[in-house]
């Protein structure tokens, strides 16, 4: 399984007779005729029906029936029990969640949060919205984005503490945030992860640290960066520091 979308291109000839088939059957847009060239040649009149059966075959094996199990990170190929697991051993391969359509090591975090939804409250901010709060300084940043994703760039100011360390409590990155609590209990915090492409406008790691953090520790002026760090990183690249830059100290504070 890929997350490649599939492009449609067409030649004159063949726009020159959608056109006309469009005029005929009076429909007034291209998706609108698209639907309905697929529900005849799919024999069926509920599109709806058709939408179902497309979204549940990318969670089947097409060679062995059976739902997706695990995914190849590297080859971006979901895989099945009977899927020969052998040809990705020395590949990045992770457990499948049939929900969201993505991979995860113990847990998927977009199932945790979706439990977690609607129960405690963590406001989201876009990437303009940050870099205001990140200008007016007196607010606590915490980017729970794993060593090698830090390493591509990170906020001025902000505390690299890995969003595992947050319950992990014998980490060192736990021990900074606890020296964090001590000093910074009555600022507001915002916590930053990757993001998703499959699921921009909803993060994960972030979500759950901001959730963890205001649960477990009563800090009530929690947010998380909604599109996550690449969308940020887009927006505003002048503004970004990296571990190699010249006039950045690493601190002890970050992990």
């Amino acid at each position: 399984m890929t997350n490649k979308r599939a492009s449609i291109v067409i030649d004159s000839e063949t726009k020159e007779v959608f056109d006309w088939s469009m005029s005929k059957k009076g429909t007034r847009n291209f998706s609108e005729h698209i639907r309905k060239l697929l529900n005849r040649f799919h024999d069926t009149e509920d599109f709806s029906q058709l939408l179902k059966e497309a979204r549940k075959s990318k969670l089947f094996c097409e060679k062995h029936k059976k739902p997706f199990t695990l995914i190849c990170k590297d080859c971006e190929v979901a895989l099945c029990p009977d899927c020969n697991i052998n040809l990705h051993q020395t590949h990045q391969v992770q457990f499948f969640c049939n929900i969201h359509e993505v991979g995860y090591q113990t847990t998927c975090m977009l199932c945790e949060r979706d439990r977690w939804e609607g129960i405690v409250d963590v406001p989201l901010l876009n990437a303009v919205e940050l870099k205001e709060k990140w200008e007016l300084g007196n607010i606590i940043f915490i980017d729970v984005r794993g060593d090698s994703e830090w390493k591509e760039g990170y906020l001025p100011n902000s505390y690299h503490i890995k969003w595992i360390d947050i319950r992990l409590k014998n980490t060192d990155g736990h021990k900074i945030l606890e020296d964090l609590i001590k000093e910074h209990r009555d600022k507001q915090w915002i916590f930053i992860s990757q993001g998703s492409s499959r699921h921009p406008g909803k993060p994960a790691r972030a979500w759950l640290a901001a959730a963890d953090i205001k649960t477990m520790y009563h800090i009530n002026e929690v947010a998380c960066l909604e599109g996550g760090w690449s969308n940020f990183h887009l927006k505003f690249p002048d503004i970004i520091e990296y571990p190699n830059d010249s006039n950045h100290k690493l601190e002890s504070r970050r992990s």
